[in-house]
């Protein structure tokens, strides 16, 4: 954690969004790579393990994506104006 946060803010506010965001993107990540899977198996009744991996390495390519602005501080910067607000 101290390694990952270190570089992001010493503020414990900044930090512990940010580890909430990435929590909560997690979270969505599961859920979706679950949905997903079931949906694509379901409607082609391929091997599920197949299914899974690729499933999850589209989900991966995605979160990158997802996750530039996160590092970049943009998502960060809007939560804190909210809040203050």
């Amino acid at each position: 954690k101290n390694k990952v946060f270190e570089k992001k803010s010493s503020n414990k506010k900044e930090n512990f969004n940010l580890l909430l965001n990435y929590y909560l993107l997690v979270l969505i990540q599961m859920i979706m790579s679950a949905i997903i899977t079931e949906i694509i198996y379901k409607l082609t009744n391929y091997n599920l393990v197949l299914i899974k991996v690729i499933v999850d390495c589209f989900i991966f390519v995605v979160n990158y994506f997802i996750q530039k602005p996160f590092d970049s501080g943009v998502i960060l910067n809007t939560i804190s104006k909210v809040l203050e607000e």
